[in-house]
């Protein structure tokens, strides 16, 4: 008799430990890319955070616990600011992701980390004719911006599986420099795992 008790306790014991495990399963790694745009509430002096062009955007999130993840994305727009000068430029965030609830093949979450600009500026050779006939050559020039990560970017959003290898994406994001208000970021995009959406049971956490 104790025997058999003994034996259907740890049965049990184990059966609810593998449950556990499996209910808390970490969600896959996701690559993702998408589009969106900044607009600029407050400039804050002479940093900018970005430019109001829409810019696409490219990142990886890294599960590290069933509710948090890592995130690092960039965005890229290119532009011609004048006949002479090409401009490339963005930001990147670096942000914890942290979901609030997940039901079946949704989960909406919270975003918070921070943000830099960065900028590269390429001056193709021109020559300029002045009023007087005199001409003035100016060679190819590169050079460039990078601004620390010192915005704080605090967000929200949902994501949607949409078969088990690819899920939608939206982003609603406030960036700060100290107490003003810089910009709003919104965006909106796909995100691929590396591991099938159902091999995971992401849709289990509560």
């Amino acid at each position: 008799m104790f025997t058999r008790l003994t034996t259907g306790i740890a049965v049990a014991s184990l059966t609810l430990i593998s449950a556990a495990a499996f209910a808390q399963e970490t969600p896959p790694v996701e690559i993702g890319a998408g589009y969106g745009g900044l607009l600029i509430v407050n400039r804050g002096g002479d940093y900018t955070v970005g430019t109001t062009r829409p810019a696409f955007h490219f990142g990886v999130t890294l599960p590290f616990k069933p509710r948090f993840s890592f995130e690092a994305l960039m965005t890229i727009s290119t532009t011609t600011a004048s006949s002479a000068l090409d401009v490339t430029d963005g930001v990147y965030i670096l942000q914890v992701k942290q979901r609030l609830f997940t039901r079946e093949r949704f989960h909406a979450f919270v975003t918070y980390g921070a943000a830099g600009y960065y900028a590269r500026f390429h001056q193709n050779a021109l020559t300029v004719t002045y009023p007087n006939g005199l001409t003035s050559y100016i060679p190819e020039a590169r050079f460039e911006q990078n601004d620390p990560p010192f915005f704080a970017v605090i967000g929200s959003g949902f994501q949607r599986e949409i078969g088990g290898h690819i899920a939608f994406r939206v982003d609603a994001q406030l960036v700060t420099l100290l107490w003003a208000p810089a910009g709003v970021r919104l965006s909106a995009g796909i995100a691929i795992p590396f591991a099938d959406y159902s091999d995971s049971m992401t849709r289990t956490i509560r």
